[in-house]
C-alpha cells in the first residue's frame, strides 16, 4: 500500500515538474500592436441570406456591448443602410425589424430626435458566377457621441440568383 502511494506521489510531482518546465515564457519587452491571432473570416458553407440575418442578429444581441449590455435602458438608435437593387437589399431592415420585435433597441429616425447610435450597413457584390452570387456584408454600429464605431461584424454569404 505505501509503495503505490509513495509511487502516485512520485508520477504527480514528475508530471508537475514537466509541465511547469515545458510552458514557455514571453520575451521582454512591449506586447505588439494588434490581434496576435487574427479572427477568422466569416465564410461558411452554406450561409445564405437568411442565415446571414441571423448571424447578424446574434452578433448584435451577444457581442455588440451597447445592445447586449442594455437590461431595461435600450439605446436609442437610428439607422444609415445603403440601398442597393439586388434581392438582398431587404435584409439590414430584416436585422432591424427583428432587434425591435426581440426589444433589443428603441428605433429612432433621425438623430436631431435624440439617437445615441446608428447602425449602419452595406453590402457589396464581390461575385457572380452563374446561378450564385456572393455578397460581402458589414454592418457597424457608431457611438454618435464619439463619432466612432463600437462594435462591427463582417460576413460573406451566397445566395441564388433571380432569373
Amino acid at each position: 500500500m505505501r509503495l503505490a502511494t509513495h509511487f502516485f506521489k512520485t508520477a504527480v510531482l514528475a508530471a508537475s515538474a514537466i509541465i511547469a518546465t515545458s510552458c514557455e515564457t514571453l520575451p521582454p519587452g512591449e506586447p505588439p500592436e494588434g490581434a496576435i491571432i487574427p479572427e477568422p473570416e466569416m465564410v461558411l458553407p452554406g450561409f445564405n441570406a437568411e442565415t446571414a440575418v441571423n448571424h447578424m442578429v446574434t452578433a448584435l444581441a451577444m457581442k455588440c456591448e451597447p445592445i447586449s449590455g442594455a437590461s431595461t435602458k435600450h439605446p436609442f438608435i437610428s439607422n444609415r443602410f445603403v440601398v442597393s437593387s439586388d434581392p438582398v437589399n431587404d435584409l439590414p431592415m430584416d436585422v432591424w425589424r427583428k432587434l425591435i420585435r426581440m426589444k433589443l433597441i428603441r428605433p429612432i429616425k433621425d438623430m436631431a430626435n435624440g439617437a445615441e447610435y446608428r447602425l449602419e450597413s452595406v453590402i457589396n457584390k464581390t461575385m457572380n458566377e452563374g446561378k450564385t452570387s456572393t455578397y460581402n456584408w458589414t454592418m457597424t454600429l457608431k457611438d454618435l457621441k464619439k463619432k466612432a464605431p463600437d462594435w462591427s461584424e463582417s460576413i460573406k454569404f451566397t445566395e441564388k440568383n433571380q432569373n
